[in-house]
């Protein structure tokens, strides 16, 4: 039946019916609609499914062209009905002309489709996900762990590909990527699981390193280990764990990430440290104490060893702070 589609296919008609040809009234157009037939396409024309008899040779094929519904999916078929198709699509747009059915058996009309499986398209997605990546190509490996025979069905018309799934360029571990398989009148998708297992060269623990130890080339050491799994980020070079000390016990061989370690302070409370105020282009420094630990750019309390004043001071360097005030509050 056609009720569903008849709005779109009206809208069709009617653009066709706009450049059609005179033709004397009375004309009369023999329509023989084959018992099956196939469309590779998600509309269904007249000449798909029926001949056209008429002494216009103009108008019979301009009826061939009108557009009668919507196909079934691809690899599917559906039914449709003669009388039908005549009354809803071609005799409000043809009314000079009358129709006859040789017969009015409802025909079935098949799309032909293809199937596309993983193995067609593999190779497609191992390109798109080396695009993506950032990590060294002798780093990682690529598993595709969709079941075996999974696969779609589109028409059987060309197609492009679009993938899509990857967020970062060192995503690792099980993801999910899409597929969609794009053609004329529609895009299909297919949803395909994969397994990034990276193994990098990172930091980790050459000895036990005991909670409070700074982080160094002697404790410390790189290693390739299989990160697929580690929630957080590693260390990649010595360098990016200098000046970090250890928040927890870290056994030998461990991975160093981010949630074990913390910046070691640039200053630590009961140092000495030497407190600058600038008034113009004069500088002055006194000596005080740190009561607290500091980092770069934070504001810590000192105090003026000789006046005996506590000062909120920045942190500039290793023993050195900045007051934002002049020096009379020294």
């Amino acid at each position: 039946m056609f009720c569903h589609t008849h709005q779109h296919g009206l809208k069709a008609a009617l653009c066709i019916a706009a450049a059609l040809p005179v033709v004397a009234y009375g004309d009369e157009a023999l329509l023989r609609f084959r018992a099956e037939s196939s469309v590779l396409t998600g509309e269904i024309r007249l000449g798909d499914v029926s001949t056209v008899s008429l002494g216009d040779e103009h108008t019979a094929a301009a009826m061939k062209e009108v557009i009668i519904g919507e196909s079934a999916p691809p690899g599917y078929s559906r039914f449709v009905t003669p009388s039908e198709i005549v009354r809803y699509y071609l005799a409000p747009h043809f009314p000079d002309v009358s129709f006859r059915i040789a017969d009015d058996r409802r025909i079935s009309v098949t799309t032909l489709g293809k199937s596309i499986k993983i193995i067609d398209i593999e190779q497609n997605i191992r390109s798109y996900i080396t695009q993506q990546l950032k990590w060294e190509r002798d780093n990682y490996t690529v598993r595709i762990v969709a079941r075996k025979g999974t696969e779609i069905t589109c028409y059987d018309a060309p197609y492009s590909l679009e993938i899509s799934g990857l967020t970062s360029g060192y995503a690792k571990g099980s993801l999910r990527l899409t597929v969609h398989i794009m053609q004329k009148e529609k895009t299909f998708r297919m949803t395909v699981p994969v397994k990034i297992e990276v193994t990098a060269p990172v930091v980790v623990a050459k000895q036990p390193i005991p909670r409070g130890s700074e982080l160094s080339e002697h404790n410390t050491e790189l290693a390739h280990r299989d990160v697929t799994y580690c929630s957080y980020v590693c260390y990649s070079g010595i360098d990016q764990i200098c000046n970090k000390i250890a928040i927890r016990s870290l056994k030998a061989g461990t991975i160093i990430h981010e949630k074990h370690v913390k910046a070691k302070p640039l200053i630590e409370r009961g140092e000495m440290v030497r407190i600058r105020v600038r008034k113009g282009p004069v500088s002055v420094s006194v000596t005080g104490t740190a009561k607290e630990n500091g980092l770069a750019g934070q504001l810590i309390w000192v105090q003026n060893n000789k006046s005996g004043k506590l000062l909120q001071a920045e942190v500039v360097t290793r023993g050195t702070v900045r007051l934002p005030i002049s020096e009379e509050a020294i």
